[in-house]
């Protein structure tokens, strides 16, 4: 209905926004990706309020000088920060969860089970590539927790 409509619309409005956008680091990641807010040191204090999609940091001489409250906000206001803090809240708890009930001997080579997730997800959802190294990098990582907690 109309909420539903309302929410739509405000979520179309959020942009990705570029903190930093004149120095070297900043005008390379502008070449690369359009943002739809700019900030420098100068026009970060136009942040408070705002609410983006994604916010990059480019330039550490505007967060010394900017409006580091405004730039909180942002960022907490983001839906992707909110989310991410969220499932990582539940991990952590569900984590607790099953330390409580099984030993940690038992549940820690599950971690190892984590980082092939991690990487599944950063392909399937970020976009990211898995190229051979990638992937034999994480089963030593994940095999090494597996070979510690049975030693």
């Amino acid at each position: 209905g109309i909420v539903g409509a309302a929410v739509a619309w405000e979520c179309a409005r959020l942009v990705d926004a570029l903190v930093g956008h004149t120095g070297f680091v900043g005008g390379n990641l502008l070449q690369q990706h359009a943002f739809g807010a700019l900030y420098n040191s100068r026009t970060i204090d136009q942040i408070r309020g705002t609410q983006v999609a994604t916010l990059v940091f480019a330039g550490a001489a505007a967060l010394a000088r900017g409006d580091l409250l405004g730039i909180a906000g942002a960022v907490a206001c983001s839906p992707l920060v909110f989310t991410g803090l969220a499932l990582y809240g539940f991990a952590a708890g569900f984590w607790l969860f099953v330390l409580a009930r099984i030993d940690v001997s038992v549940a820690y080579p599950f971690v190892g089970i984590g980082f092939l997730l991690t990487m599944a997800f950063g392909a399937l959802f970020l976009g990211e590539s898995i190229n051979a190294t990638r992937l034999v990098g994480t089963l030593l990582v994940a095999g090494g927790v597996y070979l510690v907690a049975q030693s």
